[in-house]
């Protein structure tokens, strides 16, 4: 979505990012290839849900094998 947003601001005439700051949560590949840069951020969700059953299994069993 972020990518979309950038080109769609460029087309109506507004600088990314001189006039707007755009940044992107899903670490697309696809930004890789655009220009002016954009900042995206990648996300593990596999290690993030083992690691929260991990704490409630703590919190549980005081114990966790990870």
């Amino acid at each position: 979505m972020a990518l979309q947003l950038c080109l769609t601001l460029m087309q109506n005439g507004i600088s990314v990012p001189d006039e707007i700051a755009v940044g992107g949560y899903d670490g697309n590949p696809d930004i890789a290839h655009f220009q002016p840069f954009l900042t995206s951020v990648a996300y593990n969700y596999l290690k993030t849900g083992a690691e929260a059953v991990c704490q409630l299994h703590e919190k549980i069993s005081s114990e966790c094998r990870l």
